[in-house]
């Protein structure tokens, strides 16, 4: 992977010119965050369009979806980090479940008092990085299928509205990068987590990273996972273990460097290693 990681698709332009000229007429803005990885899934573009009127900082809910992923005592820490700051609020949930519905709405009401008090409906935005699960969770908050889902980033492609009920309209916003990430670390980490398209980056990479990753943090879960005794030192050899236990073989019988990170990913992002968290605050 090079040092900068640029995956930024012509629609996210428009859209970070859109998110802008809607953010001075917005209430709360409801930022989806990955609950494994909210420091790198956190976009510091929109931190900035939220603090654009320094008269007025438009507050925000985050989202810490796919909590189900995460480590629980992780997750209780990044809430308490967040929530230093003011006008801030953040909720762990996952976005397929309608019991967190009730208590996004109560926090919009909370942080657009203001409107309500004027007898106005709160006017909400939703954003987040791709594949964070936005458009999941505004079918959740609607109660029926309004929105496209998928399980790859980048499925919504423009911004739409949204009347949820009970005092709130939604714009849903598509997935929305920065231009380029800077920090490598956090590139490897939204990699692993599926929010860069793995056509935008080398997926046995990625898989070599992971294992790596893995290993320091978590050997107990991939010696489980994938029945192994010991641990090599190299990462590669790791992989192969894994390939060969899972049957990811090329024709000649031989373990397939690429088929064995696919199958890694897959099963890391749906959680079949345990609840890992990839970061913590510091």
């Amino acid at each position: 992977m090079s040092d900068v990681i640029h995956w930024y698709p012509g629609h996210m332009n428009k859209t970070r010119r859109d998110i802008a000229e809607a953010m001075p007429v917005t209430d709360v803005v409801i930022e989806v965050l990955d609950a494994r990885l909210p420091s790198a899934s956190s976009n510091p573009m929109l931190a900035e369009m939220r603090r654009a009127n320094p008269d007025r900082v438009v507050p925000c809910i985050k989202l810490l979806n796919k909590k189900d992923l995460a480590d629980p005592e992780a997750t209780a820490e990044w809430k308490k980090h967040f929530e230093r700051e003011d006008g801030v609020a953040a909720l762990p949930i996952s976005a397929n479940l309608p019991g967190c519905a009730r208590a996004i709405i109560e926090e919009c009401h909370r942080l657009g008092a203001k409107r309500l008090e004027k007898s106005r409906t709160v006017r909400v935005m939703i954003q987040g990085i791709p594949n964070t699960g936005k458009s999941t969770l505004l079918n959740t908050l609607k109660g029926k299928k309004v929105t496209q889902t998928g399980n790859e980033p980048g499925v919504t492609k423009q911004l739409q509205r949204v009347d949820i009920g009970g005092g709130v309209i939604v714009h849903d916003t598509p997935g929305m990068m920065w231009p380029k990430i800077d920090d490598q670390k956090v590139g490897w980490l939204l990699a692993m987590s599926g929010a860069i398209r793995d056509t935008a980056v080398d997926a046995g990479d990625v898989g070599l990273y992971a294992v790596r990753w893995l290993r320091e943090n978590h050997p107990d879960a991939l010696m489980k996972r994938y029945a192994i005794e010991k641990l090599p030192d190299d990462a590669l050899a790791i992989l192969v273990a894994i390939g060969a236990k899972r049957g990811c073989l090329s024709p000649g019988g031989e373990v397939n460097h690429r088929k064995a990170a696919d199958m890694l990913l897959f099963e890391l992002r749906g959680g079949k290693l345990g609840r890992i968290s990839f970061e913590w605050p510091d």
